[in-house]
């Protein structure tokens, strides 16, 4: 299933097109050695086999894991200032094909007091061949590091699609991500669920009441032929959560879709919530939307919220929690051009769903109740 989906996404990754080198030693792509788990010691950098800004000279391996699982590289206490990045490799000869999997700089310690040295851990799958890549582009001094290799485990329940946990709407809490069922080779633990909407609606998922750096896609299919449904990084107002409320994704009552949180930006445990919507009174939403504006979002005790109509026009406004349960509602007459003041402070913190309603048109937006 994962090399299928593997090679189905390599083409959102970015990639670089490198000059060839006829360099000796390891030197430059065309020379990396291939290397098993074990201590190297890179004693310098000659030649100009750099392929990244700031640095001349690089030096090159290739790794092939014949099993699935995770391997660590690694210059932690290695005494060097150092740069690394990983990248996926088909063949040395087409080096458009070199294609980055994750880079990193600085994120461990150096043994020598400080913090210069660099580790990454990435999913290991058998059939693609890894290059490791350092370059003297923090410093010209010789290091040494490591590559180790842990096989994949027993999968925990949610952790790879097979064992997607299926979920319904309400707020759900991932303690920590754990495993190797990561889909993206840019990530290594993943939480997968199945949810199945009971009626057409709009899919309204977050995690921004929760400041953790998260990843989310939502995917149709079944596992081992998946195609991204609706996905997003970071979009949450104010936090580095992930939210779809504001793409509006409309799923389809009866069908099986894979909600995929990974460990991207972080393996932290957070809370999202997951509601399904009705859909509005029509698919595309009229002119007026591009005007209504609600803020602060997240918000404390007041929300308010910016309208402008083409015509003078009745409105009602409707309030749902994240259960679907209606907490308030409220029609006016004449409306036309202004701002509506609603009172958030009697709301428990929570994603919240407004709608606006007019006689020929329905707008639903989401608002985050959040008072840390």
């Amino acid at each position: 299933m994962y090399k299928h989906l593997l090679n189905s996404i390599f083409a959102c990754l970015f990639i670089i097109a490198f000059p060839i080198f006829s360099n000796a030693d390891n030197t430059s792509c065309a020379e990396a050695i291939l290397i098993e788990e074990g201590t190297y010691e890179v004693t310098a950098f000659t030649g100009d086999g750099a392929v990244f800004d700031g640095a001349t000279a690089a030096v090159w391996y290739r790794y092939e894991p014949t099993e699935r699982g995770v391997f660590t590289v690694s210059s932690c206490d290695g005494g060097g200032n150092t740069r690394l990045v990983v990248m996926l490799l088909d063949d040395c000869s087409a080096i458009t094909n070199l294609q980055i999997i994750n880079s990193v700089e600085d994120n461990c310690a150096d043994g020598n007091g400080g913090m210069t040295a660099s580790t990454l851990d990435v999913v290991a799958v058998p059939g693609f061949s890894f290059v490791i890549y350092w370059d003297n582009g923090q410093s010209e001094d010789g290091f040494t590091w490591n590559l180790t290799f842990e096989p994949e485990t027993i999968t925990p329940p949610g952790a790879a699609c097979e064992t997607a946990e299926m979920i319904t709407d309400g707020d759900h809490e991932i303690d920590t991500l754990i495993g190797t069922g990561a889909a993206f080779l840019d990530a290594v633990s993943a939480k997968w669920y199945s949810y199945t909407p009971e009626f057409d609606g709009i899919l309204w998922i977050n995690s921004c009441s929760s400041n953790v750096d998260t990843r989310l896609f939502i995917w149709e299919g079944i596992c081992g032929e998946l195609q991204i449904f609706s996905q997003d990084d970071n979009s949450c107002n104010g936090s580095n959560g992930s939210s779809l409320d504001f793409s509006f994704p409309i799923v389809e009552g009866g069908k099986t879709y894979l909600i995929y949180w990974d460990d991207h930006g972080s393996n932290e445990g957070f809370t999202f919530n997951l509601f399904l919507g009705p859909l509005p009174l029509a698919t595309r939403e009229p002119d007026w939307a591009k005007d209504l504006n609600l803020y602060p979002n997240p918000v404390d005790n007041q929300l308010f919220i910016n309208y402008e109509f083409d015509e003078v026009t009745d409105l009602q406004l409707t309030i749902f929690n994240n259960l679907g349960q209606q907490l308030l509602i409220e029609n006016w007459q004449s409306f036309q051009k202004g701002r509506l003041d609603l009172p958030t402070d009697h709301l428990s913190e929570g994603l919240y769903i407004m709608n606006l309603k007019t006689a020929n048109a329905q707008v639903s937006r989401t608002f985050v109740v959040n008072r840390k």
